[in-house]
């Protein structure tokens, strides 16, 4: 998890200064997590935090809910005013920050949340303090050192020297299919006239070579049946009957 490099407290979640995430649920029961909290009667006035992980050359290493400036630990600085509205930050209690450069530090805060009902701290989470019926809870994880620009370009460089152009794998070509009868002259065998200067090839005695071939009509007119003797003799019975 990346290091929170800024935190910031607004009067509206909407108005965030850009890549700032404003923390607006409690991270147990996902209620409202406004800050200031104002009565019911009186002019509606809220706030909310933002952290920011923005590279930067320097982290958020601490928070520190105080009474008043008396109250400050050394290297602590106080968030006076709201970012967008430059009015009060917080009603009461104050919450001051220790911010470090990453050559020095030895860890940094990874993430804040807010419990509205809880007041155990999940697995890996730290209590800072209360800020109103709030839990404020913190994250801590290792310092995320920037490389040097030498060191992206060496980066750079082994990526190159590493990245070989590739070859295509090679295209399969279609097998070709030999077919099986290719090279084999299609002949009628010397049984059935396959060869025309051989004796004339015969069928049960049958000479093929003497088949008359014929057409439609002198078929009709060679094997036609008028039937014309049984309509003769069924015309006579119905007249004896």
């Amino acid at each position: 998890m990346a290091n929170i490099t800024d935190l910031k407290i607004v009067t509206d979640p909407n108005k965030a200064p850009p890549k700032y995430s404003p923390i607006t649920q409690t991270h147990d029961s996902r209620e409202d997590a406004d800050l200031w909290k104002d009565g019911f009667l009186s002019r509606r006035v809220t706030r909310y935090l933002c952290v920011s992980y923005q590279d930067s050359d320097q982290v958020l290493c601490d928070l520190a809910v105080c009474n008043g400036p008396m109250d400050v630990p050394d290297q602590f600085t106080i968030i006076e005013t709201t970012c967008d509205t430059q009015e009060k930050a917080l009603k009461k209690k104050q919450l001051a920050v220790k911010m470090q450069r990453k050559s020095e530090a030895t860890s940094a805060i990874n993430d804040i949340i807010l419990l509205g009902k809880q007041k155990r701290p999940p697995a890996g989470y730290a209590v800072i303090g209360e800020f109103n019926s709030f839990t404020l809870c913190v994250k801590n994880g290792p310092v995320e050192q920037q490389k040097s620009q030498s060191q992206q370009q060496r980066g750079a460089g082994v990526q190159q020297i590493n990245v070989q152009p590739q070859r295509p794998p090679p295209s399969r070509q279609p097998s070709k299919i030999r077919d099986p009868l290719s090279g084999i002259p299609f002949e009628l065998s010397r049984r059935w006239g396959g060869n025309a200067s051989s004796e004339a090839a015969t069928i049960g005695g049958f000479n093929l070579n003497e088949i008359v071939i014929k057409s439609p009509e002198q078929i009709e007119a060679e094997y036609a049946y008028r039937f014309s003797l049984e309509r003769q003799v069924c015309e006579q019975s119905l007249m004896e009957g």
